[in-house]
Parts: C-alpha cells; structure tokens; sequence
C-alpha cells in the first residue's frame, strides 16, 4: 500500500503533496503530466498536434514554486481560493499548491450555468480567485457576486485587476522552500460543488485525507500501479491518479462540454500515449465507441475504462466489449458526497444482469467498494457507510441533516437520494432519483426500471418517465430526433411502444407517450436528464 512519509512515521495526520513528493525522490525524471501544446498552427493542421511533458521532478518543483508565490501573497492554511483553470499543468500544480499550505481550493464546474455558478461563488465567499482570463472578465461584469475576494490572480496573460501569477512566481523563485502544512484529518481540505444536474448545486466539503482514501480504493479496486497511464476525461480523476504515480495524458476536450468532443480526436490520443486506465461519462465514451466502431478500431492498450455519472446503458457494455480486447469496461456508482460505493464490470454485467436490466428490474452496479457498508430504509433509499463519506455542505447544514443519520452504534450513515435493492449476492441495484419514482393507483414507477423498458426498441435513443397529474408518462427521445412523424408513422410507432409497455405488469398502465427532439441534460457529464425540466414540457404538451 502506497503509504505517505508521515504515515509511516507513525502521524495521524498527511498533507496529499507528501505523495507528490515522494514520487519526486524516487522517479524524478519519469513523465508525470502530459497537455496538448496550444498554438495557433492547430487550427490550420490539428492532425499535427505536439504536446509537452513534465517530470514527477518538474511537477513537485512547479507545485513548491506556486506554493511560495501564494504564501507571499498572503493565501493562508483555511482560506477559500476559487479555481476556475481547465485541465493543464497549471491545474494540477496550483490545486497540489493549495493543498500544500492547507489552503482550501473550490473547485465550481462552470458547465452548470451562469445563474448557478454566480450564486455558488457568492455562497462559497472566497478571499482569493486564481484564474484564467474569461473568469475575471466575467468578475468584471458581475462584480457583487465577488464581492469576498480580496485578490485576484490570472494565469494566462492580462486580466482587469487581476496580478499575473506567473509573473509573481518568478519574483518568488529565490525565497526559501516551504514545508507541507501539517493537515489534521478532519480539518476542511477543498470544497466540490455539485453540478446541479440533479438538484440546486451545493459545496461538498472534503478533507484531503478523503481524497487519499479515495485514492487507495480505486488503487485497490482497478489494481492501479506506477506504470499505468491515465486519461482522465473528468478532470478531477487527476488528483487521484497522480497521487498514486501514475503519467497523466490531458485529454483534448473542452472538459465543461464533454458531449462536444471529437472522437477521432480521443481515439488518436488514447493509441499514441498507449493509454491503460481512462474515465469519463457515457457521452464521451460513444464518440469513441462511434469514432471506433466507423474506423474499426480496437484500443488494445486500454486495461480499465471506468465510465460514470449516469446508468450506462447495455449497448455500451457490448460495444467497448470488441474495442477492448485486453481491457474491461467498469461502471463505479456513487457521488460527489461519497465516492465510490460500488462497482461492476462489463463481463459480469453482460454474462449475469443484463437480460434482468432490459426486462425492467433495475441496473445493477455491483458489489460495494472496500470498506463501504450498504443498507437499503424502508422506502428504498440506499444508504451508506464509508470512510470516503465527505463532511456535509458549505453552510447548509439543513440540507447535510437530511442526508445523515445516526445508528444505534452511533455511526453516520449517508442517504445517496437513489432508490435501489440488495440482492441475494450482495450486489446493488439501482432503480433510480428517489425523486424521479412515485406511487400511482398503488403502482410504484421507478425510473430506472421504466426507461429500460422503452429503450429496448431500435428506433429509442433514450426514455425518461415523468408523472403528469394524474397519470405516468413517457418522453422520447428518438435515434433520429424526429418530433413531427407523419401521421400514420406516428400511430405506428405509439402502437410498438403500447404493445411493449403491456407487456410488463409495471409498465402497463402507461398510456402517454410524447416526442422531444433533445432532452435537457446535465453540464458535468452530458448524460443526466433534467427530469424536472422535461416533466414541467410533458405537463405543457
């Protein structure tokens, strides 16, 4: 087990930059980061692009100079730092930065929207901001929304009153270097908000000890080691991935839009930096499943691909099954508030549970991950025990009760807002948002369950259930995206989708079926549907 100095002096306590460092002293020259080098050539040939390389060495030494730069600008142990910076060396090196003087960096997904994401940093009252340019322009605009931050800093190029960090990092360079902040485990280590995919966004409070334990379990789970390579297409991954030693590949993507990327683009990068370990949401992974299948690519050096955020559906399952012929498709479960709870691969989701997910009973996501605990309360939810269970919500401690409670024992138990069973093997399945199911006329419609049914038919891209006034309803969203059939194609296509719903004691009494040419979707992952939005349409249809 990969331990950190101060672990293995006995300490209770750990700072994540020990892990970096560690790395530093005994691979100093081996490739830590990865990034596709920006030029303006790229947009003339992009078939051409170069990249450039940093050591574990030049990781550590960028990470202590951001470090000295930070304390000479008063960024202290506990202070709130907005970080709004895309995946680059910058990122990696300012986040491990902050975390090595104790800092606390916030990290707000800026796919979620421009209301929500000013109302997150306004809640969140930051001192500090570090960021691209396009964060500061918009600082200037909404000015009262930033009204905590005392400095603001720019990593690329000028911004209005903002101070160059890179050139602050090279007035500081000569100051002596800095100590790791003892860091208590309990004590307050970044703030993750939520996208909002599925509810109001809210700021996760993490200790960096859960961000190390987190860590082992995904060493643990995907036999991780120092000679995998990583392609983290959720950013956050990297943090992980790192700490553990492994090279990280920057995927070429806009990481706040995933569903934009170019297949051709990802499939070229996983084959030239021989990829072994990659993660990311379903919508990235079918441009790549199209990309692959269209060219009649396999990815041979791909040993895990861990894809998240949402139920995946068979059809993906199957398809990377030929991509991959040395590699398995795995689809942890799990959230912001508690990562990972479980997890399933696609060999045992193909050979033992498919068959009952396209019949309606549900989608199985495994066994529980290393030291976690499952229990499912009266009306379904899951609950759960882990040490990877975060400390609540910033400043919300109403809505941090309503997710907790206490056994008899006296320990926490966290409820995931999903509905779902045990079965007799001890694996979890899932059913679906508590939120998202309901009971009509004694008849309990689970989401999950419902939608798998419809998604069967050829011409279905996906299905959301909705729940009109009083009666349960379907949305379609067609292959084709077609809203306007003919007539007579119209009432064909309403007649295969009633003869499959009379088929299945939960889904016969559906009798409502309406057409939407693109369902609403979350930032993060592309791939969460906005079901509220998508009931409030049925209701005006």
């Amino acid at each position: 087990m990969l331990r950190t100095p101060r672990e293995m002096a006995g300490e209770a306590w750990l700072n994540l930059c020990d892990m970096i460092e560690k790395h530093a002293e005994l691979r100093a020259d081996e490739i830590a980061l990865v990034a596709p080098r920006k030029s303006w050539l790229n947009y003339i040939n992009p078939f051409h692009q170069k990249y450039e390389y940093l050591s574990f060495y030049e990781l550590h030494s960028r990470i202590q100079l951001y470090a000295k730069t930070m304390v000479a600008e008063g960024i202290s142990a506990g202070d709130r730092v907005l970080v709004f910076i895309p995946p680059s060396f910058h990122f990696s090196s300012i986040v491990f930065a902050l975390f090595k003087i104790a800092a606390v960096p916030v990290l707000i997904d800026p796919g979620m929207g421009v209301d929500n994401l000013l109302n997150c940093i306004e809640k969140v009252k930051a001192k500090y901001l570090i960021g691209i340019a396009k964060i500061h322009h918009l600082k200037a605009f909404k000015s009262r929304y930033f009204k905590s931050i005392e400095k603001s800093f720019v990593i690329d190029g000028r911004a209005l009153n903002a101070i160059s960090f890179e050139k602050r990092s090279l007035q500081v360079s000569s100051h002596p270097d800095i100590q790791s902040v003892s860091v208590n485990p309990q004590q307050l280590g970044a703030i993750l908000f939520t996208s909002g995919g599925t509810g109001t966004p809210k700021g996760v409070l993490y200790t960096q000890e859960i961000f190390y334990r987190q860590a082992l379990k995904l060493k643990q789970m995907f036999e991780l080691n120092p000679m995998e390579i990583d392609y983290p297409c959720f950013p956050l991954f990297s943090l992980f991935t790192l700490s553990l030693g492994m090279k990280n590949c920057i995927p070429n993507l806009d990481a706040s839009a995933p569903a934009q990327c170019d297949g051709k683009t990802l499939v070229k990068e996983m084959i030239s930096h021989q990829v072994t370990f990659a993660a990311g949401s379903p919508a990235i992974f079918m441009k790549v499943a199209d990309y692959c299948e269209r060219k009649k690519i396999t990815l041979p050096s791909l040993r895990c691909l861990i894809v998240f955020g949402a139920p995946v559906s068979v059809s993906l399952h199957q398809r990377f099954q030929k991509i991959l012929p040395h590699g398995k498709l795995y689809t942890p479960y799990g959230a912001t508030e508690c990562l990972p709870v479980s997890c399933i691969s696609s060999t045992t989701i193909l050979q033992e549970t498919a068959s009952l997910t396209q019949k309606g009973l549900g989608v199985c996501v495994g066994y529980p991950a290393p030291n976690v605990q499952i229990q499912i309360l009266a009306d379904a939810e899951i609950a759960v025990k882990s040490d990877t269970v975060t400390l609540g919500y910033f400043e919300n401690e109403e809505a941090s009760c309503k997710v907790r409670f206490k056994d008899q024992q006296g320990q926490t138990w966290h409820k995931m807002g999903d509905v779902g069973k045990l079965d007799e093997y001890g694996r979890l399945w899932f059913y679906g948002r508590k939120n998202h199911c309901f009971e009509l006329n004694h008849q309990l419609y689970y989401s999950a369950q419902v939608e798998a049914i419809f998604n069967e038919h050829p011409a279905v891209f996906r299905s959301a259930l909705v729940k009109l006034s009083d009666r349960p309803a379907v949305v379609i969203e067609r292959v084709d995206h077609l809203t306007d059939l003919p007539a007579g194609e119209w009432e064909d296509f309403l007649a295969e989708l009633l003869n499959i719903a009379k088929d299945h004691n939960h889904t016969k009494a559906i009798k409502d079926f309406f057409l939407h040419p693109s369902f609403p979707v979350d930032a993060r992952h592309n791939i969460k549907i906005d079901r509220e939005k998508l009931s409030e349409w049925a209701q005006s249809q």
